[in-house]
């Protein structure tokens, strides 16, 4: 799956979200996938309504939307909801990694 990083809507998505996203992207059902390009095409619905609207606009059912948010390591759907939208909209990728040098080996990052 690719992303295009410049469309707005995707702008609108956390960093983590995506990653999570492009993890799980290919190992989808078919319902799982048309929930998740919904929420890339119209994340603010997705984080603003509930799941019964959301499964009707996305063309799947509640449980699907709960599946997909286990299957992406949410705890539950509320928590898929939480993390899609950037709390701010100047969220940059470098405060991710902050306190973290090139050459820090696997543990130390763990750490951080």
């Amino acid at each position: 799956m690719t992303v295009d990083l410049s469309d707005p809507q995707i702008q609108k998505i956390t960093y983590q979200c995506l990653l999570r996203i492009q993890s799980v992207y290919d190992s989808l059902k078919s319902a799982e996938r048309r929930a998740v390009d919904f929420l890339m095409t119209d994340p603010e619905f997705l984080a603003k309504n509930s799941i019964v609207e959301v499964a009707v606009r996305a063309g799947c059912s509640e449980a699907t939307l709960v599946r997909l948010s286990y299957r992406m390591g949410f705890g539950s759907y509320s928590d898929l909801k939480a993390a899609v939208l950037k709390e701010d909209a100047t969220e940059n990728l470098e405060c991710l990694y902050e306190g973290i040098e090139e050459h820090d080996d696997a543990p130390t990052v763990m750490g951080r």
